[in-house]
């Protein structure tokens, strides 16, 4: 359930057209939100999928 609520709060961030399969180790049992939602985090940063909205309101400050 960790795993699911910590997807939900990032969907949006994340780009479209993948699908994707989190699989907890037995080591995640009785872990916190904050260290699950970090690894979650960690692990869709890696997989290269969110979304660089910041980046490009980032370039598009610099130009004007």
């Amino acid at each position: 359930r960790l795993m699911n609520e910590s997807y939900r709060l990032q969907e949006d961030k994340l780009k479209c057209g993948f699908d994707i399969v989190l699989v907890a180790k037995s080591a995640a049992y009785g872990k916190p939100f904050n260290e699950i939602d970090a690894a979650v985090s960690i692990l869709l940063k890696k997989a290269c999928i969110y979304e660089e909205k910041e980046v490009i309101k980032w370039k598009k400050l610099l130009y004007i």
